[in-house]
């Protein structure tokens, strides 16, 4: 039960966000500064460490989350389908991500990127990969969201991140997004394959 317990506290992040650009003649200055206080990510590779992320975002006809977030509705949500290095590589990740006044929640669920089609979301299948109860409701719950606004697949964000990890508490992170690429999409399965 324990082990229960603590993957889905895994799976539900709770934690402040402020999201700054910077120029990247000062990333090695800003590295320099965190280094007595974070680690590489275990995630990342190399150095600096870095993974690349290929994010699939959803939204309604309208457009109603975009909007939300442009208009900065003080409580907002996305929903997003992210998988991480070469696709087909890693599992695929459905996401709500809430910004509730201050914090941001993110829940998140994976399954193997084979299993990842349109029609799980449709159907009434629950994938057998999950390891705990927390994540199959967190998988209704993405699916209940999609299915009640009728989201769909409408832009496919894809760039390389460099992480990092606080040596004490794995809860803060500083993170550096470049190499920004993007395409209009209306594909649950390519992942910018087929595209530019």
């Amino acid at each position: 039960m324990f082990e229960e317990w603590k993957q889905a506290r895994r799976d539900l992040v709770a934690r402040y966000e402020s999201k700054y650009l910077v120029p990247p003649a000062l990333v090695p200055e800003v590295r320099n500064f965190i280094a007595p206080f974070c680690v590489p990510d275990p995630y990342a590779r190399g150095f600096p460490p870095e993974y690349v992320i290929t994010t699939l975002q959803l939204d309604d006809a309208s457009y109603s989350l975009h909007y939300a977030k442009e208009r900065e509705a003080l409580n907002r949500f996305k929903l997003r389908v992210r998988t991480y290095g070469e696709i087909g590589s890693a599992p695929v990740f459905m996401e709500i991500k809430s910004k509730l006044e201050a914090t941001i929640q993110k829940c998140r669920v994976a399954i193997p990127f084979a299993e990842w089609s349109p029609e799980l979301l449709a159907g009434p299948r629950i994938p057998r990969c999950f390891r705990s109860q927390r994540q199959e409701i967190d998988f209704l719950q993405f699916k209940r969201l999609v299915r009640e606004m009728d989201a769909r697949p409408v832009l496919l964000v894809r760039y390389v991140r460099e992480s990092h990890v606080g040596k004490i508490d794995r809860y803060a992170r500083v993170t550096f997004d470049r190499k920004l690429q993007y395409q209009m999409t209306r594909s649950w399965t390519d992942f910018g394959r087929s595209g530019k």
